[in-house]
């Protein structure tokens, strides 16, 4: 798939590492003013580290997974991660219902998986 030029996102975030490493790619400011910063190294290699998750759990190329985060980090390494091995993030607002969810996710949704992300307060 062609999605940059003649590359995929997978090609595109390991050139992207390769090239600007240590250079800031992420900034991020939760709700109470902890801010966070990933370089394009660091924040490629826990894109990896999600993508290898993934694998692990049995999602595959092509499985559309379900997420349902506030707007952080983890939800772009969750992205990206899920891109990178092929499979299709179905992105859940964080303010709906279970019941929002369960229609989301049974018209949507070929694999189940939950994950749940604690931050410290």
């Amino acid at each position: 798939m062609d999605l940059v030029g003649n590359k995929n996102i997978r090609q595109a975030w390991d050139q992207l590492a390769a090239m600007h490493g240590s250079k800031t790619a992420v900034v991020f400011e939760d709700a109470v003013g902890n801010i966070s910063e990933y370089s394009y190294a660091e924040f490629n290699g826990e894109i990896n580290r999600a993508a290898n998750l993934f694998l692990s759990l049995g999602i595959e190329k092509g499985d559309r997974v379900a997420t349902q985060l506030n707007n952080c980090p983890e939800f772009l390494i969750s992205w990206f991660g899920l891109a990178k091995i092929g499979a299709i993030t179905v992105p859940i607002n964080a303010q709906c219902l279970r019941n929002e969810c369960e229609y989301i996710i049974q018209r949507n949704c070929s694999k189940s998986l939950g994950i749940a992300i604690m931050q410290a307060a």
